[in-house]
């Protein structure tokens, strides 16, 4: 089940990080109609800045439709971790850590991990 989630804005933390992502970036695949692992990262990250904790290219679940008509809708998704440079308010207290998706055709970012 893919939650959405869009609550905190801002820019990635250090222009350091950017050279490292390009070297963990050139491990994985890239065609041109896709989001590229680059652009993924700094769109989590102007979103939820901290640290990239975690990194994959996988395929996804998301449950899509309306009860009685669910049902499940696998995508190529970057799925990027993030450990918070500042803590997340939520009802369940502050959370320092995310994991979410991008979807890798259309950029949309689904949270699907708060801790």
């Amino acid at each position: 089940l893919a939650i959405g989630a869009g609550v905190y804005f801002a820019k990635p933390s250090t222009e350091t990080s950017t050279i490292n992502y390009q070297l963990l970036c050139s491990t994985f695949p890239s065609n041109a109609d896709e989001v590229p692992c680059e652009s993924a990262i700094n769109f989590a990250l102007e979103r939820y800045p901290g640290k990239l904790f975690d990194l994959e290219r996988t395929e996804y679940e998301f449950v899509t439709g309306e009860p009685p008509n669910l049902k499940l809708d696998k995508k190529e998704v970057w799925m990027i971790s993030i450990v918070l440079d500042s803590p997340l308010e939520t009802a369940f207290g502050n959370m320092n850590f995310i994991e979410f998706v991008v979807d890798v055709k259309d950029k949309n970012m689904n949270a699907i991990n708060l801790r």
